[in-house]
């Protein structure tokens, strides 16, 4: 979880923060990118070459369902969506290394998708997508540009923030993230069944 807190006023604690989040953000796209890109290479190509497309399609929608109900459920719960229960923990940031090192990391660990708790089924269902040959090997980069840009807009208001490591518990993931994940999921069904059914 990103957990904003004032890194301080001064020109060089702002620089600071600005680099911080810039370190995280790339480091989250190049994880992001490359983990798609391996899975749609490898077994992402051996499916689309060995299975037929209406199969590949009826996974891509038992995974779009069992995301909705899961994101469902989640919404209802106010918990995250399945995954790993864990992130780049607190400690890391007080080990002596060199303070570039904790954001390169912890976004490196955000971007790769397995490793931590997901807000939305969606991070999985790009998976999913990639593992059928569904989704071009570059949309990694696109999952991860939906991370940085958001960020960079934050950074932009007068009082840039850095980044905290939460190793506590967490707040609680965004309502409104986990709705928009629904509502993907459930236009991605949608987009499938019109695909089988084909245009009136």
């Amino acid at each position: 979880m990103i957990r904003p807190f004032v890194q301080g006023t001064s020109p060089s604690g702002r620089r600071r923060a600005r680099t911080y989040l810039l370190i995280l953000a790339a480091a989250h796209v190049a994880a992001a990118g490359l983990i798609v890109f391996l899975l749609s290479q490898t077994i992402g190509a051996a499916v689309q070459q060995h299975a037929p497309a209406a199969l590949r399609l009826a996974l891509v929608g038992v995974a779009s369902v069992a995301g909705i109900a899961l994101d469902l459920r989640a919404v209802l719960r106010r918990s995250y969506s399945v995954g790993l229960d864990r992130q780049t923990p607190r400690a890391l940031s007080h080990s002596g290394m060199e303070w570039w090192v904790t954001p390169l990391i912890w976004g490196a660990d955000t971007g790769l998708i397995l490793t931590t708790y997901r807000v939305s089924f969606c991070s999985w269902l790009l998976l999913v997508l990639a593992a059928v040959g569904a989704a071009p090997p570059w949309s990694g980069l696109l999952y991860g540009l939906s991370f940085m840009v958001p960020l960079l807009v934050a950074m932009s208001r007068p009082e840039p923030e850095a980044c905290d490591v939460d190793g506590g518990r967490r707040a609680g993931p965004s309502p409104a993230a986990q709705w928009l994940g629904v509502a993907s999921m459930v236009a991605l069904c949608a987009g499938l069944v019109w695909l089988q059914r084909g245009p009136a």
